[in-house]
């Protein structure tokens, strides 16, 4: 979960910055105030903060929690290594749109693409922001309602068969660490990371 909530933060950082490239060319959605979150989930990164969640829930369900929580900086230090790919995932859902059509704006689309993944994620009961994303898309980016519906749902599919490559690439390495194998050091690590056994 602490993983999930530093992703997001990135992307809200991200939107953030595409905010007045938006607003300049008309495009100020409603949608934007879910950014006000993002100084929110700053503090709530903060290792104090987390360690008196976990102790909370530990003495709420009365088990012991084992977790490791990061310092400050190196939850933010994460945050930031997650910016570039929400500026790929901007520029890959205009990349989509200009294929479609020469006007797009890619300040606007990358803003929008970036802020319809923050809203989706928001709206924790709608399944993988189903629909949320999409009309984010189309009040925020600019383009028409066809082009951007059709942004939408192109990127969408795009976005499901990367996930779907990663993870069968992904799971022989995975398979292999479980085993034991050594599947070399993580990035800030010292030593090869090595499964259970």
């Amino acid at each position: 979960a602490l993983s999930l909530g530093m992703l997001y933060l990135a992307a809200m950082f991200v939107a953030t910055a595409f905010v007045p490239f938006a607003v300049t060319g008309g495009g100020f959605s409603p949608w934007m105030l879910c950014l006000l979150a993002l100084p929110v989930g700053v503090v709530a990164l903060h290792h104090s903060v987390i360690e008196w969640l976990v102790s909370l829930v530990s003495r709420v369900t009365g088990r012991t929690i084992g977790i490791e929580v990061p310092r400050w900086r190196e939850s933010l230090t994460l945050v930031a290594m997650y910016i570039p790919t929400w500026i790929l995932v901007g520029g890959g859902t205009w990349a989509v749109a200009r294929a479609i059509t020469p006007d797009a704006s890619m300040p606007r689309v990358v803003f929008a693409a970036v802020l319809s993944w923050v809203v989706g994620f928001l709206a924790v009961p709608v399944p993988a922001g189903a629909g949320v994303r999409e009309a984010v898309l189309l009040a925020a980016s600019g383009l028409d309602g066809g082009v951007a519906a059709a942004t939408a749902i192109i990127a969408r599919v795009i976005f499901i068969a990367v996930d779907a490559v990663g993870g069968l690439l992904g799971a022989p390495v995975a398979g292999r660490r479980r085993a034991g194998a050594t599947v070399g050091p993580l990035p800030g690590a010292e030593e090869p990371v090595v499964g259970p056994g």
